[in-house]
């Protein structure tokens, strides 16, 4: 039997972990069983939505009112598995051996499924709910709402623009969990990690982000003569 080994690793934007079920573990992984070529997907980002805040802009001569962020809780892991491969997804906790039935983070094909499935719910929520300018990353939904007003979402006590309420009901009525603290919505909104700012039409990294990736850019290169050097070294051992 091949147990999957399992561990943590840190949430992007937060300070609390992902479990990682690691399916490119030993020689006949599970993921060696997926081509690569196969599981490719294309995302919505931040130039998708700036191109409909423009195109808003153009028809209507004004800017929308609202952007907002809609999350889904935990993701992959809403999917089960077909029972075959649940079998091939045997982990180990404190000695005791079980099946996980779930999609993994980890597994080659996973995001591939979640997206999938994640594309039906925005076929529904574009064309059956009116919900015009969705826009998906993962399991991230955005979108630019115009209305000047809120509407009461009772689940979470709040107001909300009106097409976030609308992509929420649906989640509600499909049995899709969400949490409150994942759905965001303002006059500015943080979007795949960039600030997205609709009162002066502007998309950029925060102070914080843009020191990071100045530090990531200086350690890379940095680091390159001595991988340069280590890698002529291995080379030229290859050819002695």
């Amino acid at each position: 039997m091949y147990c999957v080994p399992v561990h943590a690793v840190p949430k992007p934007n937060s300070d609390k972990f992902r479990m990682v079920v690691d399916h490119s573990a030993g020689e006949f992984s599970l993921n060696s069983m997926i081509d690569k070529d196969k599981v490719h997907v294309d995302l919505n980002n931040v130039q998708h939505l700036a191109h409909n805040l423009l195109r808003c802009r153009r028809l209507t001569g004004k800017t929308p009112r609202w952007l907002f962020k809609s999350d889904v809780s935990m993701a992959y892991r809403r999917l089960p598995m077909h029972p075959l491969w649940q079998v091939k997804q045997v982990i180990t906790v404190d000695g005791v051996r079980r099946i996980d039935r779930c999609n993994n983070f980890g597994g080659r094909a996973s995001g591939k499924l979640w997206c999938a499935f994640m594309s039906l719910v925005l076929w529904i929520a574009i064309n059956e709910k009116g919900i015009d300018g969705l826009l998906a990353y993962i399991d991230d939904c955005f979108s630019d709402d115009p209305s000047e007003h809120l509407v009461f979402y009772e689940p979470y006590e709040d107001f909300l623009p009106p097409k976030q309420v609308a992509l929420l009901l649906l989640w509600d009525e499909i049995h899709l969990p969400h949490d409150r603290p994942k759905q965001m919505f303002g006059s500015t909104c943080t979007i795949i990690g960039l600030d997205v700012d609709l009162r002066h039409m502007c998309i950029t990294l925060s102070d914080e982000r843009r020191t990071a990736l100045a530090c990531g850019v200086r350690d890379f290169v940095l680091a390159a003569p001595s991988a340069a050097v280590a890698l002529s070294s291995g080379n030229a051992s290859s050819d002695g």
